[in-house]
């Protein structure tokens, strides 16, 4: 199984998006995604702006659990609405998710990378590439996350991220992150080269569980400022952890559907 990278975003073409979705990569990552003047842009306003915990959401005992596994955010994130008796945290959520968007664009005065990435995708991909949309709601994509030195060991543990079918049912999920700050020393993306689990599976995964023990062998890799690496979030993946810096990046969730429609959300 491959890790691919690409010099710079014009290299990538439908071959590489084709074989990340067969599962023929581990890992696609593209090194000159961001170039350093909108690196430099991007996390200079992320670090003015107001942090809130991301929580995971999980299993334990059989029961759906929020759990903190060492990153913050800046806006919100999707799984915020995944209570749909919440309907405050779902409103709270879209109407965000416009302002958000439009906040980013004009305070940055460069393209949301992964508005960037989107686009790319959307001139590659045959099928319709978009925005996810809920009850005839945009979502948002390209969530900041960071994580302080002091926080990261939470990181360590092994972890899926899938949509609940309740949303949408998936043939596959990956995500997209793009790299403003990595520390010297540490905070690699670990993967496990397994076979990725489906959405139902992964929701039957105890989060008490010692996946690190069961799981085997795991693959590091270092990002790089700028850098966007794609991989399948249904296979166990986790953040090593890092003795001071911060780690920073911009993240999206990428969806494809069963009619082989693509969908960004965060």
């Amino acid at each position: 199984m491959e890790i691919v990278t690409l010099n710079t975003a014009g290299e990538l073409n439908r071959d590489h998006i084709e074989k990340l979705f067969n599962d023929d990569y581990l890992a696609l990552r593209i090194s000159d995604f961001l170039p350093d003047p909108a690196v430099r842009a991007f996390k200079k306003f992320i670090q003015t702006q107001h942090m809130e915990d991301y929580k995971y959401v999980g299993v334990e005992n059989g029961e759906k659990k929020e759990v903190y596994l060492g990153v913050k955010r800046v806006g919100r994130s999707f799984n915020t609405t995944y209570d749909q008796s919440n309907t405050k945290a779902r409103d709270e959520y879209f109407e965000l998710a416009r302002k958000n968007t439009t906040f980013f664009r004009e305070k940055v005065p460069h393209l949301n990378p992964v508005d960037h990435l989107r686009l790319l995708f959307d001139e590659l991909w045959p099928q319709r590439v978009g925005l996810a949309c809920y009850e005839g709601n945009k979502t948002f994509a390209g969530v900041p996350r960071i994580t302080f030195a002091e926080d990261s060991p939470s990181m360590e543990k092994p972890h899926y991220d899938a949509l609940p079918a309740k949303f949408k049912t998936l043939l596959k999920q990956f995500s997209v992150n793009v790299y403003l700050e990595i520390p010297d020393t540490g905070g690699e993306l670990e993967i496990w080269p397994e076979r990725p689990l489906s959405a139902d599976e992964v929701y039957q995964v105890d989060m008490k569980s010692d996946l690190r023990q069961k799981l085997g062998k795991s693959v590091l890799l270092k990002p790089l400022k700028g850098e966007a690496i794609l991989f399948n979030t249904r296979r166990a993946h986790a953040i090593r952890s890092f003795p001071d810096g911060c780690r920073i990046g911009m993240q999206s969730f990428i969806g494809l559907e069963q009619n082989g429609e693509l969908i960004f959300w965060s």
